[in-house]
């Protein structure tokens, strides 16, 4: 049994982030999570507006017929707080640090095929986020540490994995740090508090899966602490590469 509760949810109300966006630009996450509603085909599913659809029609998952979080207008964002570290909504003070962790090669080595973001794609991929907040309820949070508030440490959260049709519906839980979060057990930190919003009564997804590069070793290490376990790997066309495919279920997380 895995507990993810003790996670502090805010849900006050705080601006979102204007900024220009190209629809469909910048790269996906290697991280995902799964809400368990229907299988597919291991070749076959929707993708773009279709896949969207599809989500908004699978009463099995709340959050993609709620389309936000229950009681929480569009506008509202929700904050998670952690023993040392701060889910929040993304500020416009916080591009210039997002771009400079999009433009290090160590951070994105293990991201798509591994290019860098300029600031104008760092820019779009921040602007998709806060769209994702008002269109879906849920979506990637920027990550700080309590001790120094208003220092970007990068993100985690959720978000629909676009990338991998055939494993719609799902949501994606992933997680972006700067080298200097490394080492600390901060990712496995935030990914918890994802994942405890994510299989909440909010949400109420049924499991919850990390994709991850082969390569990933750090990345697939939080997932082993996270109690994720193998699932079949999937083959990402975006990137020509296999992916390994991990996750839990609710009720393998303890309640009560």
């Amino acid at each position: 049994m895995h507990d993810f509760r003790g996670v502090a949810v805010d849900t006050r109300y705080a601006p979102g982030v204007a900024l220009r966006s190209r629809r469909g630009t910048g790269p996906r996450k290697s991280e995902a999570v799964r809400c368990e509603a229907r299988h597919q085909p291991p070749n076959a599913g929707p993708s773009g507006r279709e896949g969207e659809r599809v989500l908004q029609a699978d009463r099995s998952c709340v959050s993609f017929v709620s389309g936000r979080v229950q009681g929480v207008g569009a506008a509202a964002a929700t904050a998670v707080e952690t023993d040392r570290l701060v889910l929040r909504r993304w500020r416009p003070s916080d591009a210039a640090p997002l771009a400079a962790i999009n433009a290090d090669p160590e951070v994105m080595r293990f991201i798509g095929r591994g290019a860098v973001l300029g600031r104008g794609l760092s820019d779009d991929l921040l602007g998709r986020f806060e769209r994702e907040w008002a269109d879906r309820g849920f979506g990637l949070w920027a990550v700080e540490e309590r001790a120094a508030p208003g220092e970007l440490l990068g993100f985690c959260g959720l978000t629909v994995p676009m990338f991998l049709p055939n494993l719609l519906p799902a949501v994606e839980v992933g997680w972006r740090l700067a080298p200097r979060a490394w080492g600390r057990g901060l990712a496995t930190e935030a990914a918890r508090a994802a994942l405890a919003f994510g299989f909440g009564p909010a949400h109420g997804m049924r499991e919850i899966l990390a994709i991850v590069n082969p390569d990933n070793v750090r990345s697939l290490r939080v997932t082993e602490k996270l109690g994720m376990t193998a699932r079949p790997d999937r083959f990402h066309t975006g990137a020509n590469m296999r992916v390994n495919v991990l996750g839990i279920a609710s009720d393998a997380v303890a309640t009560a």
